[in-house]
């Protein structure tokens, strides 16, 4: 008799799935701004390197794209301030360092956490869309 057992992933895995979604939220948030207001072609391309981003970092365990990842979002954050891309984009860069750093197997749940925490809000935002 076999027994189908479920496994859950590794913190870590679940980390990364979880920034991935987070960075397509700052991705979708970006792209509706650039929709609606005034600084398209910022917007586009943060957009664009924000969705390479969520898929690097969701579908591969690669490590490389991690520091790129935390300086993009730090510096997006910093240059493109946006009231509901900051704080997702600061979680994106806060859960890359933890996996840079190879923090506690807790820490990467937590960090889980809450990024799929704000990619829910920005999801109930519309991605941004209530900002008209």
């Amino acid at each position: 008799m076999s027994a189908l057992v479920e496994t859950r992933p590794a913190p870590a895995v679940e980390l990364r799935s979880s920034l991935g979604l987070a960075s397509l939220a700052a991705a979708l948030v970006h792209l509706m701004s650039a929709v609606h207001d005034g600084a398209v072609v910022a917007e586009l391309a943060a957009a664009g390197i924000l969705a390479v981003l969520a898929a690097v970092l969701a579908f591969t365990g690669a490590r490389a794209v991690l520091g790129p990842a935390i300086a993009f979002n730090v510096v997006l954050t910093v240059g493109l301030p946006d009231l509901f891309t900051a704080p997702v984009q600061l979680v994106v860069a806060g859960g890359a360092l933890a996996l840079l750093r190879g923090a506690s197997d807790s820490a990467f749940r937590r960090c889980s956490q809450v990024a799929f925490a704000v990619f829910a809000l920005a999801a109930l935002t519309g991605f941004g869309h209530l900002v008209h």
